[in-house]
């Protein structure tokens, strides 16, 4: 994959990051704490996948994306032990 198609999916991926954690506020504001929550995960799991998306690495199943996360950027102390157990909640 070359550099400017890299950058144009880090971004795309970035995007729906954004978008998720914008309608968990919306749906949080309308208390739908269901749809809240459900979009609050998914802001999280597109900003994991932006990250693997920077070292050019990708998985179908989620538990594969957080797992590989887990592995080598919560263990690896590059994010703090408390995310990976929030991500877990």
């Amino acid at each position: 994959m070359d550099k400017e198609t890299k950058l144009g999916f880090i971004n795309y991926r970035l995007e729906k990051a954004k978008m998720a954690y914008k309608s968990a506020n919306i749906l949080y504001d309308a208390n739908d704490f269901t749809g809240a929550m459900n979009r609050a995960y998914y802001s999280v799991f597109y900003a994991i996948k932006t990250i693997l998306a920077i070292e050019g690495i990708d998985f179908k199943k989620h538990k594969d994306v957080i797992s590989y996360f887990n592995k080598n950027y919560v263990s690896t102390g590059v994010f703090p032990k408390q995310i990976g157990r929030k991500i877990a909640q």
